[in-house]
């Protein structure tokens, strides 16, 4: 991805430049007032033009998601491409244009798979688990692929923190030959931890924060003691997805306990080395969760031995 220099928030609708096409959804996720495929004139391409809620303009969700994406060059962020703001009138507009994934998001793949009685294939949840690993990386460090671990902490990189990683904000695109390319978007949710602010170090949180899923959130955000969100809220929530892949298969993983029991498919269950990985991430007291740069590159080396030890790898 080309380090294009981001366009400015414009004042006024970009009608001239994008075109609607057709609309996707009404309202598809907590902070949006409709999904809708576009035209980019200029770039000659389809991209997704997402508006929001004269509320979540109000109250900043716009800034934050725009701020965020403004920042990002990632192949697993969604690609920002323009976006505009009208929010000087009683009822404020505004929305962002972002690139198209064409195969829809994770969470309509999972609900197509449940309905056809099918699991995912562990190369195919490796996959997941890599990609989104290196989005974390990204997001949190600034480092381009974390699982090589060959780039140390950018120091100059102001850590963001997504908070809503489920898999309705995973989106997927295609790749000619290989499983599709996961994105990670939706950061209407998210924070930033600018340098040197405290808590940037350690990846922790100032102040109380809300979850996009309340009936999915990790534990340190119901005990008095713990920090209300930080880097390992997203290590956790990414463990909790991928178990979310393996139980459409019937393995079930829950905060670092293992129970496995299910199959996924009659006398083929996952390894022991996707196990292993899933309850490091889901570890219930956050100190104990690894930190992304220390568990991505390990996910590559256990992902290689599952392949070697598994014949059904990939069926």
């Amino acid at each position: 991805m080309s380090l294009v220099p981001r366009p400015k928030v414009a004042n006024w609708p970009l009608t001239k430049r994008f075109v609607i096409i057709k609309q996707i959804s009404v309202t598809n996720g907590t902070f949006n007032a409709g999904i809708f495929k576009a035209k980019d004139l200029e770039r000659n391409n389809i991209c997704i033009e997402k508006r929001y809620k004269p509320n979540d303009i109000m109250d900043g969700i716009f800034d934050t998601e725009v701020d965020i994406l403004r920042r990002c060059y990632h192949r697993n962020v969604v690609d920002y491409i323009h976006a505009f703001v009208m929010d000087d009138n009683p009822r404020p507009c505004a929305s962002i244009y972002i690139e198209l994934c064409e195969l829809g998001s994770l969470n309509d793949l999972m609900e197509k798979y449940a309905r056809e009685g099918r699991g995912f294939c562990e190369d195919f949840v490796w996959s997941a688990f890599r990609q989104m690993a290196n989005a974390l990386g990204y997001i949190q460090y600034g480092i381009t692929e974390v699982t090589s671990g060959k780039e140390n902490r950018h120091p100059n990189w102001a850590m963001i923190v997504h908070n809503d990683l489920y898999s309705r904000n995973i989106c997927l695109k295609k790749r000619p030959g290989e499983w599709p390319r996961l994105v990670l978007a939706d950061f209407g949710n998210g924070q930033v931890i600018p340098v040197g602010q405290a808590g940037w170090q350690e990846g922790i949180g100032q102040g109380h924060h809300k979850f996009g899923n309340h009936l999915r959130i990790p534990p340190e955000a119901t005990v008095l003691d713990g920090p209300d969100w930080g880097a390992q809220s997203d290590i956790f929530l990414l463990g909790d997805m991928i178990s979310q892949l393996c139980l459409q298969g019937g393995i079930a993983v829950r905060y670092g306990i293992s129970v496995v029991q299910g199959r996924l498919q009659p006398g083929e269950s996952y390894s022991s080395q996707l196990k292993e990985a899933i309850e490091a991430f889901l570890r219930k007291d956050w100190r104990a969760r690894p930190r992304i740069m220390t568990i991505a590159p390990r996910l590559s080396l256990l992902a290689m031995e599952a392949k070697a030890a598994c014949d059904h790898f990939s069926q």
